[in-house]
């Protein structure tokens, strides 16, 4: 059976209706088959069907190139994109019906949320154990971007189950956010101070700092020492990144 209902050809291209013709299970795991249907779900706004097909990609134990890692994070984020916004939204509707004295209609929410929650931590578990069990032993210490890249991933993902749990579940998704993000922070000593993976981490852990755990202070020394180092690069993907270091010490009271 179809994945899903081919769009005309000018919105997907002749090699990706190619990929979508039936074929074997065998060479539906194709490296390069594999790409083209993630890149066509891409396309077709697919993203969970997008997400399976680079887990798949994954799976097949190869190093990913650049462009497959930009693609698999990219799946994973829009995978999970709508449904963060759907929990936030939940949420305050919990809280507004609460306020109101709507105790049956705040139930309803909180089942929702629920509902939500469990989709949201089952995406961030297997984007976190693919990283920890096959990806992080992929990028080897000879490539320490792509390994840099991927704990930033894993953290990231274990900060966005932190966001929407809580009791033990939470303080575990926190704890393991922290570990990779310091993984990472280390590991980010082989690049270049204005690489622009390794500001990513800083930002993204300053965030963390700051906002997940209230350590606001190391937030801040963490991010002032990563734009410190990069002061001076002409990279445009880092200057984008600096910008966003500098606006949140502005915010943090510490420019």
């Amino acid at each position: 059976k179809p994945l899903w209902l081919k769009p005309p050809a000018h919105v997907l291209g002749t090699r990706a209706l190619e990929a979508l013709k039936p074929c074997s299970t065998s060479s539906m795991l194709r490296k390069d088959t594999v790409i083209v249907l993630a890149q066509a779900a891409e396309r077709v706004s697919r993203y969970d069907e997008m997400s399976e097909f680079m887990q798949e990609r994954v799976e097949m134990g190869i190093a990913l190139t650049p462009e497959e890692r930009d693609l698999f994070s990219a799946a994973c984020k829009n995978a999970l994109q709508g449904r963060r916004h759907a929990w936030r939204v939940a949420a305050a509707v919990e809280m507004q019906e609460g306020a109101d004295g709507r105790s049956e209609n705040a139930n309803l929410a909180l089942g929702y949320k629920g509902k939500i929650e469990a989709e949201l931590t089952e995406i961030c578990t297997k984007v976190t154990k693919l990283i920890e069990n096959i990806l992080t032993a992929a990028g080897s210490d000879e490539d320490a971007e792509a390994t840099v890249f991927f704990l930033k991933m894993q953290a990231d993902y274990y900060r966005y189950m932190a966001e929407s749990t809580q009791g033990r579940q939470q303080e575990e998704a926190i704890g393991n956010a922290h570990s990779a993000y310091t993984a990472g922070i280390e590991k980010a000593d082989a690049l270049l101070s204005d690489d622009p993976v390794r500001l990513g981490l800083v930002l993204n852990f300053s965030v963390f700092l700051h906002e997940v755990i209230g350590r606001t202070h190391e937030a801040v020394e963490t991010a002032r020492v990563g734009l410190d180092a990069a002061i001076g690069s002409q990279n445009q993907d880092s200057l984008l990144t600096m910008s966003l270091l500098q606006q949140n010490l502005e915010l943090w009271g510490a420019a």
